[in-house]
C-alpha cells in the first residue's frame, strides 16, 4: 500500500511541477465533503449488481498556479490528501474504507473584478483505498482494497481577501468514479468493482 501511495502523490506532483513551470504558486490546504451513488458488482458467477451509496470526507495538501491572475486564462490545481470514503449497499452494510486521492483540475477562467476569479474546467482523480465493513459476518469482517480512477467537470471561485496574500478557493464538482478492487473474508478472496456518480464540495486556504 505504502508504495502504490507514494506513486500516486509522485504522479500527481509531478503534473503539477510540470504544469507551474515559469508560474507563480500559491500553496495551502482543503476540506472536501461529498455523495454519490452508483452499481458495484462481484466478479464472481450468478453476481449482480447491487446499490451503492457513497460518502466521502478529504483533507490535504492543494497547490495552484495563478488562481487570481487578471492576464492568464488557464490555471492548474493539484491536490493531494486523505479520503476517508464509506460505500453503503441496499441492505445497509457499509464498506468503510480510508485512503489517498490525488485530484487534478485544469481550470479556465477570468477575473470578473480585481479580486473574484470564476473558472470552470475538468478533473482527473487517482486514488487508493483500504478499509473493511461496518459488520462481521460469521464473526469475521469484510476487508476490502480499492483503486480508483475518475473524470469530472468543476467549477468555482477564488477569493483574494488580503491583497493576494490570502485566497480562498471554493469548489464544486460532479465526477464519474470508477473503482477495481478485491474484498477479502477469512480465506476467500473475490474481484469487485463497479461506479458511483458523485458531487462533491471543496473549500481552501491558499497563500
Amino acid at each position: 500500500m505504502n508504495r502504490t501511495i507514494f506513486t500516486i502523490v509522485m504522479l500527481g506532483m509531478l503534473v503539477g511541477s510540470y504544469s507551474s513551470n515559469a508560474m507563480a504558486l500559491s500553496l495551502g490546504g482543503y476540506l472536501e465533503l461529498g455523495t454519490g451513488s452508483g452499481d458495484f458488482e462481484y466478479d464472481e458467477p450468478y453476481s449482480e449488481e447491487f446499490n451503492i451509496d457513497s460518502s466521502f470526507a478529504g483533507l490535504g495538501f492543494m497547490l495552484e498556479t495563478s488562481p487570481i491572475t487578471p492576464s492568464k486564462v488557464f490555471s492548474y490545481r493539484l491536490q493531494v490528501g486523505f479520503d476517508s470514503r464509506d460505500l453503503e449497499d441496499d441492505q445497509g452494510v457499509a464498506l468503510e474504507t480510508v485512503g489517498v486521492l490525488v485530484s487534478n483540475s485544469f481550470a479556465f477562467g477570468g477575473n470578473v473584478a480585481g479580486n473574484i476569479r470564476l473558472w470552470a474546467g475538468p478533473q482527473v482523480l487517482l486514488g487508493y483505498y483500504n478499509g473493511e465493513s461496518d459488520v462481521a459476518f460469521d464473526g469475521e469482517k469484510i476487508d476490502i482494497t480499492l483503486a480508483t480512477f475518475g473524470l469530472g467537470l468543476a467549477g468555482g471561485v477564488n477569493i483574494n481577501v488580503s491583497n493576494g496574500k490570502v485566497i480562498i478557493p471554493v469548489t464544486l464538482a460532479f465526477r464519474r468514479m470508477g473503482y477495481a478492487g478485491e474484498t477479502e473474508w477469512y480465506v476467500e478472496n473475490t474481484d469487485i468493482s463497479g461506479y458511483t456518480n458523485d458531487i462533491s464540495l471543496t473549500v481552501g486556504v491558499m497563500f
